[in-house]
């Protein structure tokens, strides 16, 4: 099993309507692909420039079904709609 965890932070300027279509496409995501094995959207409680947005912690069976995912229709159509309106960084670990 691997861990997929991204934290988001959103661009200056972002609007919040636009901010909040982003979060519900992103969790939307968990009736869509089936690859995914667990999947959890947050947002951050406290606001601070110094802090993420938001994050997307998931798990997957293995590296093919994180490949599958990645080129999944449904989630290209969420990565693209957030490329434009944030940042983010990824961490993908092994669970043993």
């Amino acid at each position: 099993m691997i861990k997929h965890i991204l934290l988001f932070k959103f661009k200056q300027g972002v609007s919040e309507e636009d901010k909040n279509r982003g979060i519900e496409m992103l969790r939307a995501l968990r009736e869509k692909v089936p690859e995914i094995r667990e999947w959890e959207v947050g947002v951050q409680r406290e606001k601070s420039d110094k802090f993420y947005d938001f994050a997307q912690v998931s798990s997957f069976e293995n590296i093919e079904a994180i490949e599958c995912f990645g080129k999944n229709p449904e989630h290209e159509k969420v990565r693209a709609y957030l490329k434009k309106r944030a940042d983010w960084v990824k961490v993908d670990y092994d669970l043993f």
